[in-house]
């Protein structure tokens, strides 16, 4: 009897020991193909942000995040439905953080590009060419700008004409400001023009509209405060309701009927946040 307990006892632990191991080839090649998958779109925008990290190890934050978020839901609610919804959060969070570098090195960029076109505007008046006032512009400002510049004058010494390392430029940082620096240069380029005028009334023109857009900013920051303020108070009641009474509030994610009630909370506020949205949000 002992025999066959013995025996049963060790087929289960070659089956569980087999099965693990399936388990884990699968998983390690559904890794594999998820960091070919993300390297493939990852690392063009990492290489033209000037990030030096693999797109392996953003797939490995993405699946570590997974973890740790579902963990912390399970933990919060002891609920699936939370826990899934948090590793859905965990997954998209290093993508999220490399839209908004992306975002905030655009921004910089334009930041620093009227006062670019003023140096250059100065150099071409002192008699230096446009590759000489370029090449002036790296070596006098910071990145970002001096980093896509830098891209522009190696190319052109390695044979690419200016016209065409500059569209290369417009299509690395789509700015509407840079895009009109581009077009100004390649028509000045091919049809004549006095390049120092053109770029200092284009720096004019960009300082007044960045002066209209910081007034639309200031009239309408106030809208911007109350939609966010009104849109985090009902979660900021529902974590106060769970710590006051959690027994009640579980019902929410252990229930049919809490599931619909936080499908219509959700719902509702994603419809209040892009109505707010749109009309705070002032195109010109």
């Amino acid at each position: 009897m002992q025999i066959v307990e013995l025996l049963i006892l060790g087929l289960t632990f070659l089956a569980v020991f087999i099965l693990a191991q399936a388990g884990y080839r699968v998983f390690k090649k559904g890794v594999k193909q998820y960091e070919k998958k993300v390297a493939a779109g990852t690392e063009k925008e990492l290489d033209e942000m000037f990030v030096f990290v693999s797109a392996e190890k953003i797939a490995y934050f993405s699946i570590l995040g997974v973890l740790v978020m579902a963990m912390m839901g399970y933990l919060l609610s002891h609920s699936l439905l939370i826990c899934l919804a948090f590793g859905a959060i965990g997954f998209s969070l290093p993508r999220i953080y490399l839209k908004q570098l992306k975002k905030n090195r655009k921004k910089k960029f334009d930041a620093q590009l009227t006062e670019a076109l003023t140096t250059v505007s100065n150099s071409l008046k002192a008699g230096l060419s446009l590759q000489q006032a370029l090449d002036f512009l790296v070596k006098e400002s910071k990145p970002p700008l001096s980093q896509e510049f830098s891209l522009v004058i190696r190319s052109t010494k390695l044979g690419v004409s200016m016209e065409e390392a500059l569209e290369r430029l417009g299509k690395r940082m789509p700015s509407e400001q840079l895009e009109l620096v581009v077009t100004s240069i390649n028509i000045s380029r091919q049809l004549g023009g006095n390049l120092s005028e053109i770029f200092g009334r284009i720096a004019n023109t960009i300082r007044e509209r960045d002066k209209m857009y910081g007034k639309i900013a200031a009239l309408t920051s106030q809208g911007k405060m109350q939609g966010l303020v009104v849109g985090l108070l009902p979660i900021g009641l529902g974590i106060i309701m769970y710590f006051l009474d959690p027994a009640t509030m579980k019902v929410m994610f252990t229930s049919v009927i809490g599931w619909a009630f936080l499908a219509t909370v959700v719902f509702l506020e994603l419809i209040g946040g892009f109505l707010i949205y749109k009309i705070v949000n002032i195109d010109v």
